[in-house]
């Protein structure tokens, strides 16, 4: 619509699947470099400077781009870690070595069927078709050089992950902070099932998606204090089953941004959330509403790949991290061999 002569650039979180057609129409990309996307703004305000830089005539974007071969599960490409971490800073090195270069890199989404899922990896420069190349080809490289440690991770199951919060309580390393990586619905069991054969205590569930419990307790005219024997959750294939929960109502009403959730105390001191929909809860200051207070738990359980960490982990507020994988080759688990890719 705009023709050639007008620049164009986008941003993008890391987790998008592109190709080299982007960049013949565009003339710049922008990825984050961090995930959690703490540089969403910055990245943002480096485009908006690009596009000054070349509406005033003072930037010719020349591009090149890769695709490594390397497709990887969301909850890999945390770049709290290496190898990860250490290929977004490869990319900051080629900027800050060279002050006309823009180096992003995409590790894709994996659940997408489609030709370009998978890593790639975007250079531009000001004019400089060879120093594109080059940065483009020294990135693709070192991106294979570390594939297997980086695309092949594994996580445990929900009853070894339920015998590592045992030992962290037993050796006082609280709260713990647990990441239910891959329920892209929220109403998945596996955990709160295993823990509670496990017989952990003094866990937050925050939240299991069940609107159908719910909708039961809202026609019931339930309040708080009310007895509750429900079954909760496991209503999709990945959720596995639904779970029996016998407590106490100790919250139903707005909270979270919903209309309504429910709080149940059930066990010796466990509460679990039901909220409408999937909840992803980034920071423990979320669960402050109603009758819960922090400092009751020693376990915090969300559903969650790496966003989580935001606020239980880097605020330094768990002493633990425990990410758990689900059993079953679903969609947001690390199985992608399991995948009909086509």
């Amino acid at each position: 619509v705009v023709g050639p002569d007008v620049p164009i650039a986008a941003s993008f979180d890391l987790h998008g699947n592109e190709d080299e057609a982007f960049l013949e129409h565009a003339d710049f990309a922008f990825t984050t470099k961090r995930y959690p996307h703490y540089d969403a703004a910055l990245q943002g305000e480096r485009a908006a400077k690009a596009l000054h830089l070349t509406m005033s005539g003072d930037y010719t974007p020349t591009t090149a781009t890769r695709r490594p071969g390397i497709i990887t599960a969301t909850v890999l490409q945390w770049t709290g870690t290496s190898p990860s971490m250490d290929i977004m800073e490869r990319a900051r090195r080629w900027e800050a070595r060279q002050a006309d270069a823009f180096v992003s890199v995409f590790y894709g989404y994996p659940w997408s069927d489609e030709p370009d899922v998978g890593a790639t990896i975007h250079v531009i420069t000001n004019g400089d078709q060879e120093l594109a190349d080059r940065i483009a080809d020294d990135m693709n490289e070192f991106f294979w050089r570390v594939r297997e440690e980086f695309a092949v991770g594994s996580y445990p199951l929900p009853d070894e992950a339920a015998r590592m919060v045992q030992r962290a309580i037993a050796e006082d390393a609280v709260p713990v902070a647990v990441g239910d990586h891959s329920d892209r619905p929220g109403d998945a069991t596996h955990i709160l099932r295993a823990f509670e054969a496990a017989d952990v205590n003094r866990v937050l569930y925050g939240a299991i998606t069940s609107p159908q419990t719910l909708d039961a307790l809202r026609e019931q005219g339930a309040a708080p204090g009310d007895a509750f024997d429900m079954e909760i959750g496991g209503f999709t294939p990945s959720g596995g089953s639904p779970f029996r929960i016998q407590g106490t109502l100790t919250f139903f009403d707005a909270a979270m941004g919903y209309e309504a959730v429910a709080v149940v105390e059930f066990g010796e001191g466990n509460v679990v959330i039901l909220a409408p929909t999937y909840t992803q809860v980034t920071d423990p200051n979320r669960f402050r509403f109603g009758p819960i207070d922090l400092s009751d738990f020693d376990v915090f359980v969300v559903k969650s790949r790496v966003h989580f960490r935001r606020g239980f982990d880097e605020t330094g507020f768990a002493r633990t991290i425990i990410v758990v994988e689900a059993p079953g080759p679903f969609v947001g688990t690390t199985f992608l061999d399991a995948l009909p890719y086509e």
